[in-house]
């Protein structure tokens, strides 16, 4: 008598349900990811990124500022070296004072000695040593008024200028337009010229107005205001004239009341 087939034993895979739910928990992940860096604060990394680039231009203008102290110093050196050159040029017009009273003493004591053929030999050379003596002296005189105007031309102070270093060449802006913000104005810088206006006319000025919407249509462009130490409340008006355009904006101290010097961020 044969055997009986043994029955088939019917298994449940659970490969399919497992692949489903793993695909679940991977698009959870990936919305929760998204929810949170999009609610995540990304002022405080702007602020931290322009604090990092006013530590570097400030830098720049201490190394800037010890350049100029070092040429300072070498005009000094050099005032100090006329100064020297006046003093013995002095001393030679003095010996050559002492050379004409000494001729005319001898001149006088040979008078009483010498024949009257011989005194008037004697006079005309004296005169042609005195007029000789003269022109060294106009000659010394004129060298030191010269030496006199360039140590007085060396001693003068230099005025030290504030380098603006352009934007930086990441992921933010490319080209800027320069407003230094002083006490009670604003001082636009158009391309190599400049001029200014009154801080509370910055609302309603149609030329700003036209430069703030030529900076609004260009995506790559920002708003720069240079703040002198004095110039917050003229700060506030530009900043006020920017918003109502809807430009974007922002601000660099100025170390210092020197001449600005553009010619690096243009």
């Amino acid at each position: 008598m044969s055997r009986r087939r043994q029955a088939r034993k019917h298994e449940v895979s659970l490969f399919p349900f497992l692949d489903i739910l793993a695909c679940v928990i991977g698009n959870l992940i990936l919305i929760i990811t998204a929810v949170v860096l999009d609610q995540m604060d990304t002022k405080p990394i702007a602020e931290a990124a322009k604090i990092d680039d006013l530590r570097e231009q400030t830098q720049q203008n201490i190394e800037r500022s010890e350049q100029l102290q070092k040429q300072l110093l070498q005009l000094l050196t050099q005032a100090e070296v006329g100064s020297q050159r006046i003093a013995a040029a002095g001393q030679k017009v003095l010996d050559a004072e002492k050379q004409v009273a000494s001729a005319q003493s001898r001149q006088q004591q040979a008078a009483l000695l010498i024949k009257p053929s011989a005194i008037a030999a004697t006079d005309q050379q004296l005169a042609t040593d005195n007029l000789r003596l003269k022109d060294a002296r106009k000659k010394s005189d004129a060298e030191a008024s010269l030496l006199a105007v360039q140590i007085a031309e060396r001693k003068k102070p230099l005025e030290k200028s504030i380098v603006v270093l352009p934007p930086g060449t990441g992921g933010g802006p490319k080209r800027s337009l320069f407003v230094e913000a002083s006490r009670g104005k604003l001082i636009v810088y158009e391309g190599t010229k400049s001029w200014e206006l009154p801080a509370d006319k910055a609302t309603t000025d149609p030329r700003l107005k036209a430069l703030f919407e030529k900076v609004k249509a260009d995506k790559e462009a920002i708003v720069t205001f240079l703040v002198r130490g004095d110039g917050l409340g003229a700060l506030a008006a530009g900043q006020r004239a920017a918003e109502e355009a809807g430009v974007r904006s922002g601000r660099v101290p100025l170390p210092g009341d020197g001449s600005l010097d553009l010619s690096n961020a243009r």
